[in-house]
Order: structure tokens, then C-alpha cells, then sequence
């Protein structure tokens, strides 16, 4: 376990824990109620972007020196 974010309270934090709820049901290594969380295009593109960022840091270099 660890801190992810620190922020005041309010719509941010909200919005971010309801993001990492999503991400962790997703990843199904969340033990709440999975039916709670609905599906959601913003979050599901921002996961999208993090898989993709993370590929490309992990690509080999294969460009000239």
C-alpha cells in the first residue's frame, strides 16, 4: 500500500479515487463491489494512454545512434 496523490479534499480527490476504483475493478484487483463501477470512456482512455506510454518506454532503441 502507498500514497498515490495528496490533495485537499473536494471534486479532485473525488474524481480520483473514483479513477483508481475504476482502473483497480478493471485490473480486478479490487475487493469492493465490482458492480458498482460503470463503464466509462474517459478513464478507460486514460488507461489506454498509461499501457501506451508505458510500451514505448520499455521499446528497445532500435533508431540510429
Amino acid at each position: 500500500m502507498g500514497i498515490l496523490h495528496i490533495t485537499k479534499k473536494g471534486r479532485i480527490v473525488d474524481t480520483m479515487e473514483r479513477y483508481y476504483i475504476y482502473k483497480e475493478t478493471k485490473n480486478g484487483t479490487q475487493i469492493n463491489d465490482k458492480n458498482t463501477v460503470k463503464p466509462n470512456r474517459i478513464y478507460e482512455a486514460i488507461i489506454q494512454g498509461e499501457a501506451d506510454r508505458l510500451r514505448m518506454r520499455d521499446r528497445p532503441n532500435t533508431g540510429p545512434p
